[in-house]
């Protein structure tokens, strides 16, 4: 079994509950004695999915018919998970009520909005790496101040008040917590940001469970959110990093409601967003609640997804990566050079991040990671 077999077959599996009817298939598939475990392993773990795979095949009882060591493996992972995510709603918790003595309400994103909402029945199936929340600018420095007196802080700072380039406030970390956490003013890039329309996510947004006053994004808005950030804001479309996790997410939410919809609404970028419902549709092979529109650029984008990840075909996907970093810093250079002209915040954002010696390592650390060589 190849890597590109391998990535339908885990996209299979994670359809078990949604899609009963597909239990003799992969009961029969597993049978068969064609599946590379190692490889479903390393697939799934890059994918951040191992935890939801186990809940799929031990819900549809499969879990027994796999190898001993690969189910043994999987609930070692599911068990650790587990684990965290009770940490990190717990901790949300505290934020939330840190927060709201500071009259400030957040509206959680992601993963962690996953948990705090029990969107996942199992709560140890979705892997969360931070804690983001959304705040309007004004409440920006104001939940900033309330972390760092919860011990979270990161070594160089930055000028909110020039915020056309910031989507989020940089990570804030502490050691002794379980998460670190990215407040952000933006869900997108801002070169995207002009496209979205943020007075309706506070408007429609929805009263978590827990203690405190927190939110999470409406299920439109959070589909809307899923699709933008992952395909247009990672570049999805430029270099199929499709992302299996982000796709699950948007697959089970597509259950509840028309994610083409949310797509629509956003009425900028068509053809990219329709693919990349095209692309989850065609990984979990369902049939169920992904309504999309097909179209020629759909098919051709499927198939040149099925062709990278066929041939494995890593070298190609890097020089397409190293290409477009140059091109996208350079143009940023360019861009911020003549600004400074003109533009007294940008001086004075620019002027800051020179003097932070710990900005410039971390700026430097973005060229080492780009061109380093294959470990």
């Amino acid at each position: 079994m190849d890597n590109f077999k391998t990535l339908l077959f885990i996209g299979k599996c994670l359809t078990l509950r949604g899609c009963p009817g597909k239990i003799q298939e992969i009961e029969a598939i597993i049978k068969s004695g064609i599946i590379n475990w190692e490889r479903v392993v390393f697939t799934g773990s890059r994918h951040l999915v191992l935890p939801a795979l186990l809940v799929n095949l031990r819900e549809s009882d499969l879990l027994h018919k796999i190898p001993d060591e690969i189910a043994d493996h999987l609930t070692l992972i599911y068990n650790l998970n587990l684990q965290r995510n009770t940490e990190i709603i717990e901790l949300a918790n505290r934020i939330t009520e840190a927060l709201n003595r500071e009259n400030i309400k957040p509206v959680f994103l992601k993963g962690v909005a996953y948990l705090l909402s029990d969107f996942y029945a199992d709560r140890g199936e979705r892997m969360v790496g931070d804690i983001d929340f959304l705040v309007t600018l004004p409440e920006l420095e104001r939940s900033v101040e309330v972390l760092k007196k919860l011990g979270y802080n990161n070594n160089y700072k930055i000028n909110t008040g020039n915020n056309r380039y910031i989507v989020h406030y940089p990570r804030l970390k502490n050691y002794n917590e379980v998460a670190a956490i990215e407040v952000h003013i933006r869900i997108v890039h801002c070169k995207y940001d002009r496209f979205i329309i943020y007075e309706s996510f506070f408007n429609e947004k929805e009263k978590l469970p827990g203690r405190g006053l927190a939110y999470s994004l409406s299920l439109k808005h959070r589909i809307l959110h899923n699709i933008v950030h992952e395909y247009v804001h990672h570049r999805v479309y430029f270099w199929h990093n499709v992302s299996l996790r982000q796709c699950y997410d948007l697959f089970l939410m597509a259950q509840h409601t028309d994610a083409q919809a949310a797509v629509d609404k956003i009425g900028h970028f068509p053809k990219n967003l329709n693919n990349y419902l095209a692309i989850t549709d065609y990984l979990f092979d369902s049939g169920l609640g992904l309504h999309y529109k097909k179209s020629l650029s759909g098919y051709l984008f499927i198939k040149r997804f099925r062709f990278l990840i066929r041939y494995h075909l890593k070298w190609f996907l890097d020089i397409l990566w190293v290409i477009r970093f140059v091109y996208l810093r350079f143009c940023r250079y360019v861009a911020v050079f003549f600004q400074l002209f003109y533009r007294r915040a940008v001086r004075k954002e620019v002027f800051t991040k020179l003097g932070s010696i710990e900005y410039l390592k971390k700026h430097l650390k973005l060229y080492t990671t780009v061109f380093k060589a294959d470990e």
